[in-house]
């Protein structure tokens, strides 16, 4: 089963990072990436991946505040937000937004990054998404 990745962040270089530790993962993944907000807001309105990565910060905007607006719409898929520092708001805005994970992108790698899709897939099927 090949498990689809959708990753919004406005640092290109960022997602080539996660698109090369997903592809030396022990999973099959399909990875999508987009780095401007419109376009990724949309893009996860379509809700067809079945995990989202989302910044912390793009630009003058929230990676959280984007995602509350779609759980308005009725967004329910497992999203991990990612964050150059993972600070004291980090971790209050992800706890807030009901985010599965919070990862710090220094210290990414492909096993960190699997386990908490993993984690955040298994904790989507307990909450029905």
């Amino acid at each position: 089963m090949t498990i689809r990745v959708l990753m919004i962040d406005d640092d290109a270089e960022d997602c080539e990072i996660v698109e090369e530790y997903l592809s030396a993962a022990s999973t099959d993944y399909s990875f999508e990436a987009i780095t401007d907000y419109e376009t990724g807001r949309a893009r996860m309105l379509d809700a067809d991946h079945d995990v989202y990565l989302l910044d912390h910060r793009m630009g003058p905007s929230r990676g959280v505040d984007m995602l509350a607006e779609l759980r308005k719409a009725g967004f329910n898929k497992p999203v991990i937000l990612c964050s150059g520092n993972v600070d004291r708001d980090a971790r209050m805005d992800a706890a807030m937004s009901g985010v599965s994970d919070i990862l710090t992108k220094a210290t990414l790698s492909t096993a960190s990054l699997e386990n908490s899709i993993k984690f955040a897939l298994k904790r989507g099927q307990r909450s029905g998404n």
